[in-house]
């Protein structure tokens, strides 16, 4: 870890998932203004391509700009401090004591855990560094090297206590305090599946659904959607108010389970560790 490192590839992958976002809005903005025209069938052909050029522009500048600060970026541990770099034009150089490093965080969403990456979370009093996606190897390399470089560092500032005499003449065969353990993890808690529906089915799976449904049905236009479907139901059941709890149940169930499906992925694995010194 002491010479420069690169971010994981499946860095670039995150990039171009970034620059899908980042269209998203700009997107609405041309759909809401194309509404009529896609609704009706006669949006002018060029009109279309302009706006899908557009959009491919805003996506192509923003994946370039992220992908080439991705590949610039670089991180090590050098001096007792961990450096990092990243920036495109302008250069930005971040370092942090190893010895003010309070905690060192891993966080594998499931894209990342298909490919073997993490993201990292390096934390000191009131600053932290992020690294968005490096190899779980490299991870764990940089935890195992800063923690037990803390340790060198607390058995040197121990190992002499201003005002304490010494022994003169020295004695020749004095005993070497032994080295500090290399930290170890010891599993507290891991989250099985029985426990993981529960809590997924108790923290708000619906929210997340209607969260997500209410934002598409408000750039589709949620007038048309709402009509064409009450009209289905109510041709199937005959009755408007029996219809409309009908839909709403229906709604609610799959919204529901969806919601809490999400919920279990993000938590997939979910473990609890603490350090401890063998």
């Amino acid at each position: 870890m002491y010479n420069p490192q690169k971010l994981h590839p499946v860095a670039y992958a995150g990039s171009v998932v970034k620059g899908i976002k980042t269209t998203f809005f700009p997107a609405i903005i041309i759909f809401f203004n194309m509404r009529e025209e896609l609704f009706s069938g006669s949006i002018n052909p060029w009109m279309l391509f302009g706006g899908i050029g557009i959009l491919a522009l805003i996506f192509i500048v923003f994946t370039g700009f992220d992908m080439l600060n991705i590949y610039r970026t670089r991180f090590w541990l050098e001096n007792n401090k961990f450096v990092f770099k990243n920036g495109i034009f302008t250069r930005n150089e971040k370092e942090l004591d190893i010895k003010r490093i309070q905690s060192i965080d891993f966080n594998q969403p499931f894209f990342h855990r298909i490919f073997g990456a993490v993201q990292l979370d390096i934390l000191t009093p009131g600053d932290g560094i992020k690294i968005d996606t490096i190899k779980k190897s490299q991870g764990e390399d940089i935890q195992k090297v800063i923690y037990e470089t803390q340790q060198d560092i607390e058995s040197e500032e121990t190992a002499v206590n201003i005002g304490d005499a010494s022994v003169w003449p020295k004695e020749q065969n004095t005993e070497i305090t032994p080295k500090t353990a290399a930290r170890e993890f010891a599993t507290l808690k891991k989250m099985n599946f029985k426990e993981l529906i529960l809590m997924a089915m108790t923290s708000g799976g619906l929210g997340v659904f209607a969260a997500i449904f209410f934002g598409v049905l408000n750039v589709v236009g949620g007038e048309i959607l709402i009509e064409n479907y009450f009209e289905y139901v109510s041709g199937i059941v005959r009755s408007l108010i029996f219809s409309i709890v009908i839909a709403s149940m229906v709604f609610v169930i799959i919204g529901y389970v969806i919601g809490t499906v999400i919920i279990m992925v993000r938590n997939y694995d979910y473990t609890l560790k603490k350090a401890v010194r063998i």
